[in-house]
């Protein structure tokens, strides 16, 4: 999350983090809050973006805990509820479906941590977004007959 190491023009499009989150606060609309977006629940994301979260619904992998009791760190993602997927038709190569989610955080700056100290840097899902469209089935039943 640091931009020290980077090209200060650049420091708004920093983008040389752990994998799986793309900046987007120099995006005009964004004003500059320290937006960051990723998949849901970090899924395919570097493992440290969720290593300091506990979701009490997760337990982590195998039904673990960590050595005080307490769900095990992390946000369990899961590819059949987070992973994004497109339904393309092998012949036309069209899209007859597909889905999107999305993952809003935030940035926890070093600067917040004077103020809660019991924080550490990182970056605080806020929301989560799901867009998800497909082929009405008279249009595929159109098409069906058109092509094949």
């Amino acid at each position: 999350i640091n931009a020290e190491y980077g090209v200060p023009a650049n420091k708004g499009y920093y983008q040389f983090g752990p994998s799986g989150v793309g900046n987007v606060s120099a995006v005009p609309a964004m004003h500059g809050a320290p937006a960051f977006v990723s998949n849901p629940r970090f899924f395919d994301a570097d493992p440290s973006y969720a290593a300091n979260i506990r979701l009490a619904q997760c337990v982590g992998a195998n039904n673990k805990t960590d050595d005080d009791g307490k769900a095990a760190t992390g946000m369990c993602p899961d590819p059949s509820k987070h992973a994004s997927t497109v339904d393309v038709e092998p012949r036309s190569g069209l899209l007859f479906a597909g889905n999107r989610h999305l993952q809003i955080n935030v940035h926890i700056p070093p600067s917040m941590l004077l103020l809660y100290p019991q924080l550490t840097e990182m970056l605080v899902p806020v929301s989560w977004i799901t867009e998800s469209a497909m082929v009405t089935p008279s249009l595929a039943k159109k098409f069906r007959t058109s092509v094949y």
